[in-house]
């Protein structure tokens, strides 16, 4: 029923280094996805800081919202004058 040739421990022995060569891997490529991941944040946090805003950005903001109330106005009296025309 058993190989006299092989030993009785030698199996479950090989079976528990590739286990631990396999955890050791795990764990060796853990502690590196962590270090990149710790190198990269501090770039990440210096972009996330929002610069001074400028005022003729925020004079061009108030410029187009009130372009866009003209443009709505406008669009809603050609709505109108198409509602008249075709009750003509």
């Amino acid at each position: 029923m058993t190989d006299p040739s092989m030993p009785a421990d030698a199996r479950p022995r090989s079976a528990l280094s590739l286990l631990v060569a396999l955890l050791a891997l795990i764990v060796a490529g853990g502690a590196l996805w962590m270090s990149y991941g710790n190198g990269t944040k501090p770039a990440t946090q210096q972009q996330a800081v929002a610069p001074a805003p400028d005022p003729a950005i925020e004079q061009l903001k108030q410029s187009l919202a009130s372009l866009q109330q003209a443009v709505q106005g406008s669009q809603s009296d050609q709505q109108k004058l198409a509602t008249q025309v075709s009750d003509i």
